[in-house]
């Protein structure tokens, strides 16, 4: 079927045989072979009686993309036989948002639009079967990571050049768009589960990169001679304003709604936390993200040494709180126990502050943790409660609840053991009320029985089987090279290794090779997604928050119930009487306290 703009913008839906709109004509041709992407030309220009000019956008995927869960066990020709007249009203149907993206990278707006050659979009199965399969690899040159998008013009991909001046099939151009797979993979599954695209993130990061391969291919034809009037727009093409082709989302999160905040938890301390916190704000800048939208904040903590993901951000100029305000110093706990410190409601008021304070004008924060779940539950600032705590305000009510924030758990390598530490420490947030959305699972090996791709075959298997609502969304391999950027600093280890500089340093120097590692092996886009899709989800239930479960188990009155012991020499008779850092931490070395 064929799609044309109208004055106003919108689309209006014909099918062949009908009268030609006034318009330029899409073609939406649903999904094909690759074998027929390679006379996707022929095919268009035969259908408008047209010239040689001609432009498409292929999507080529795999089986396993699952890019329409809708339509799984549908034959893969159902994708478009429903027409529409409305290019966002059919959900989980990727040719419809590849189409409104052709139509904004190439300045498709009410008021300019590519005045004559025919446009098309398709689904490319890239292993539909055997001769699809050899077509993508052998014609198409399909990269190795899917989905991706490629721009086809003037002619069939694989055709002889010197016949592209009879007005057939000669030579086509063709270049893949510059996207990494795992933002478009994240904007096709946001418009197939909603019908809606996430806008002013992946899709208008897509439409960018998408006008900027329009640009190469019309310099490349236009070197050769092959440049036709009604292409010569493309190489001045800029992506229009998307209102113009989908509607606003309205559902407050785009970007002038409050940043995607995630979670960072680990099984245990020293399983990656802050690793996997800086292999995220590393791939959502090579995604896009400029480093103003990103920030990263550890609200409470143990260690005040300077961590790599803190150098890092400094580096990129990424907004950053490595330390505090929870800080667990020498001597807290008993303090805090002693009724010497700040209470529970306090701590967890100052943390959420803090968030909220570098979150303004963001698009994602990623909130560090501290050890495994239960680290702070003496006093109640346990990840779960610090995790609600930092969450975004619920504008769904009048009060001043927050939406917790959904958990990323880092999980250790394995089969058996890594899932049963995953069970149970996302049991430990879930039961407070705390989402989580998944996983990722650190410190692979890349051979042997416990190796990446067998331990991940059998994760998958049963995330995929038991933990749908779930996802484990990467599996972070043991890369030479990499393991300084996840150690703790400590320059006296880099002395003793005859290097002058200090370990974070020398971390840095790996940190790059980290960050692709990290991109290459996690799903982000979808990590992103997920988080968004959690806040959007809890803002419109009425079902218990967090607070109300803190309140059932008591958690709330933990400040008031403080009990008045003695600890040690320090009389807790007066409750009134707070101490400072400095005097807690001097009475806790003098008592021989090692740490909090």
């Amino acid at each position: 079927r064929y799609v044309t703009m109208n004055s106003t913008g919108a689309a209006a839906a014909t099918h062949s045989g009908e009268a030609a709109a006034p318009r330029q004509s899409l073609c939406i041709r649903g999904e094909i072979s690759a074998g027929d992407a390679c006379h996707v030309h022929s095919h268009l220009v035969a259908d408008h009686q047209a010239d040689n000019t001609s432009v498409s956008l292929l999507l080529l995927h795999g089986s396993w993309n699952l890019l329409c869960p809708a339509s799984s066990s549908s034959s893969s020709s159902s994708v478009s036989v429903e027409p529409t007249n409305d290019l966002s009203s059919s959900s989980g149907n990727p040719c419809e948002v590849i189409s409104s993206i052709l139509y904004a990278a190439c300045g498709a707006s009410p008021h300019l639009a590519i005045q004559t050659c025919p446009l098309s979009v398709a689904s490319v199965s890239v292993d539909r079967d055997e001769a699809s399969e050899d077509a993508a690899i052998d014609t198409l040159a399909a990269p190795p990571n899917l989905p991706a998008l490629a721009l086809v013009a003037c002619g069939d991909v694989g055709a002889d050049t010197a016949s592209s001046s009879d007005g057939g099939s000669g030579g086509g151009v063709i270049r893949y768009v510059d996207i990494n797979h795992t933002v478009l993979l994240a904007l096709l599954r946001s418009s197939a589960l909603s019908g809606e695209t996430e806008r002013h993130h992946e899709y208008d990061r897509v439409s960018m990169a998408v006008a900027h391969a329009l640009g190469e291919i019309s310099t490349e034809l236009s070197a050769g001679g092959r440049l036709g009037s009604s292409l010569s727009s493309l190489a001045s093409a800029q992506p229009m304003d998307t209102d113009a082709v989908l509607p606003r989302n309205d559902t407050g999160n785009g970007d002038d709604g409050p940043a995607v905040r995630i979670f960072i938890a680990g099984d245990r301390s020293q399983v990656g936390k802050s690793s996997v916190c800086l292999g995220l704000i590393g791939s959502l800048l090579k995604m896009g993200y400029p480093p103003s939208s990103l920030a990263y904040i550890k609200p409470a903590t143990q260690c005040e040494a300077t961590q790599l993901v803190a150098t890092y951000c400094d580096k990129l100029g990424v907004a950053n709180r490595p330390i505090g305000p929870v800080v667990y110093y020498k001597g807290f706990t008993r303090s805090f126990l002693a009724g010497e410190t700040e209470g529970t409601d306090q701590l967890l008021s100052e943390a959420g502050r803090a968030v909220d304070d570098i979150a303004e004008g963001k698009r994602v924060v990623i909130v560090d943790g501290v050890g495994y779940p239960a680290v702070g539950s003496v006093c109640g600032t346990d990840n779960a409660a610090v995790a609600a705590s930092c969450g975004v305000s619920d504008s769904s009510t009048a009060s001043v609840a927050r939406i917790p924030t959904p958990v990323l758990l880092v999980g250790k390598s394995g089969v058996g053991d890594a899932i049963d530490s995953f069970n149970l420490n996302a049991t430990y947030f879930e039961s407070n009320g705390v989402p989580v959305i998944g996983s990722v699972f650190n410190r692979l090996s890349l051979d042997g029985f416990y190796s990446l791709e067998n331990c991940k075959k059998a994760v998958v298997s049963y995330f995929e089987q038991y933990q749908q609502d779930k996802r484990a969304f990467g599996f972070i391999p043991e890369v030479q090279g990499i393991a300084n950027s996840r150690k703790e600093t400590n320059e006296s280890d880099a002395m003793d290794a005859g290097d002058e500089r200090s370990e974070i340093e020398i971390a840095m120097d790996n940190a790059g090779q980290f960050v692709e590692a990290f991109a290459q092996y996690v799903d982000v886009a979808a990590i992103i997604a997920s988080a968004k899709q959690v806040n959007e989800t809890a803002g419109k239930s009425n079902g218990t928050s967090y607070s109300q479960k803190r309140g059932m188990y008591g958690e709330s009155a933990r400040t008031a119930k403080r009990a008045k012991l003695d600890i040690g020499k320090i009389s807790s008779t007066v409750q009134d009487i707070k101490l400072t850092r400095m005097q807690i931490e001097q009475a806790a070395e003098r008592a021989g306290a090692a740490s909090g």
